[in-house]
């Protein structure tokens, strides 16, 4: 998804959430893991009209196992879960 700053935000399973800045060729982790933990595998993100961040951590949850995650990344750095500040 691109961020109104023009930079492409990349939801990656394995390397967490990823900024491409515009004119670069490599992107840079902005997110590899929740606190000390990894993610199971981030899946999807998008923007809000504050411009924050929202992104789903799922791994591999589903029916069998409904253990997946929402995020947000606010503009000042703030990490939450969805409903629950977690750092």
């Amino acid at each position: 998804a691109f961020h109104r700053d023009g930079s492409l935000w990349i939801a990656d399973y394995r390397r967490g959430l990823l900024r491409l800045e515009p004119g670069q060729s490599q992107p840079q982790a902005l997110l590899e893991h929740r606190n000390s933990e990894s993610f199971r595998g981030v899946n999807d993100l998008t923007f809000d009209s504050r411009g924050r961040c929202w992104f789903t951590d799922q791994g591999q949850s589903g029916l069998h196992e409904p253990n997946g995650r929402v995020y947000r990344l606010d503009v000042d750095g703030r990490f939450r879960r969805h409903g629950h500040e977690i750092c």
